[in-house]
């Protein structure tokens, strides 16, 4: 019998999105330091103030409803927007060849390069069963394809995965059903032969009216108990995925 596709989040599912973060702040406070002489709480001051300039940005455009959430004008601005951190860091200061990796587009990806010990427990030895019952795996998310392999990477687990599907390969987030549906044609797969495996609300509802299956992960209890109770299936992690998906593929 052939396997369902899977197709696994990455933040709340597979990694720990707070620990990303502080990863991410710590390498940028480093570099602050190193390359411009910006020392401790003021570093860490300017980190957050680009962090909040480029977050009112981004939510601006998507919390517009005048805005397109598909196609290549919100990919073109998901591009751009990618770009405005280090701007919005680098503010005032004298940039040159020497301050490294950071100054590189886009900024966020290159440090998720770096950051690693950021997997959930039980993820690497769920992934190698999956695996060994031959699965075949995606990674689904709304972030840009190089922030996910270079999580992946990071973390050595990028070979569990047959590839990696972003907002810039589908030119939508998870929040559209477009996302899904060319999630589906990426991956040569049929609805009825998937399963998403996510922590959203929209990772259940989305997929649940293209015909998928759907499992919710509550590691953080966000998501109202009613939406839950429509997924196939909700764990409080994916310890017992490898058991679960057996009894989603008789139902």
């Amino acid at each position: 019998m052939i396997q369902p596709t899977l197709f696994l989040d990455l933040h709340g599912v597979l990694v720990d999105t707070s620990k990303v973060f502080k990863e991410y702040k710590r390498i940028t406070i480093d570099h602050l330091e190193e390359h411009f002489n910006i020392i401790g709480m003021e570093a860490e001051k300017r980190y957050d103030e680009a962090m909040k300039r480029w977050e009112d940005v981004a939510f601006a455009y998507l919390r517009n409803p005048t805005k397109k959430k598909v196609g290549p004008e919100f990919l073109e601005f998901l591009e751009k927007c990618d770009k405005l951190f280090p701007q919005f860091l680098y503010e005032n200061l004298k940039v040159d060849t020497s301050c490294g990796i950071l100054r590189e587009r886009p900024f966020e990806y290159n440090v998720s390069s770096k950051t690693d010990e950021v997997l959930y427990p039980e993820v690497r030895k769920t992934l190698d069963i999956l695996r060994n019952q031959e699965y075949p795996m995606y990674v689904a998310s709304s972030s840009h394809s190089s922030h996910i392999y270079g999580v992946l990477e990071a973390n050595d687990i990028e070979d569990f995965f047959t590839d990696v599907i972003g907002f810039d390969n589908v030119a939508a987030t998870k929040h559209t059903l477009k996302y899904y549906q060319n999630m589906l044609k990426t991956a040569n797969s049929n609805p009825e032969d998937s399963v998403m495996i996510g922590n959203s609300m929209h990772e259940v509802l989305k997929p649940r009216s293209l015909g998928m299956k759907t499992i919710h992960i509550n590691r953080e209890r966000r998501v109202p108990m009613e939406i839950r109770k429509m997924a196939d299936l909700s764990l409080s992690d994916i310890a017992l995925l490898p058991v679960h998906l057996d009894i989603i593929e008789l139902m």
